[in-house]
């Protein structure tokens, strides 16, 4: 699955759910995963709420670490739309960046 962005009449393109390709998604977290996909950078929060925090934990994406690190978006589609939970990641291995897409069920 590869999330859509679409063109817009708006000075930006949109995101799009990777499940219904619903328009009213939220990114409501950005996590950051070391080589060794065991150090979490964990940023979120909405307006002038924001927590910002550090952890060591291990596999927490999931993916195969490869040899970067991996950046995941992690966010909602409105009850709107579906209401699915879903993240977005790019990985680097060997010059590449993987994109992987997973909705949480």
């Amino acid at each position: 699955m590869v999330p859509t962005i679409v063109e817009t009449s708006h000075s930006a393109p949109k995101l799009l759910c990777p499940n219904c390709n619903g328009e009213y998604v939220h990114v409501n977290s950005v996590v950051v995963a070391n080589e060794y996909d065991a150090l979490r950078t964990l940023a979120k929060g909405e307006d002038e709420t924001v927590a910002l925090r550090v952890t060591t934990v291990r596999r927490l994406t999931g993916l195969d670490p490869g040899r970067r690190h991996t950046i995941m978006l992690e966010g909602y589609c409105e009850p709107g739309g579906c209401g699915q939970t879903f993240t977005i990641s790019f990985q680097q291995a060997k010059g590449w960046t993987y994109v992987h897409t997973e909705v949480q069920s």
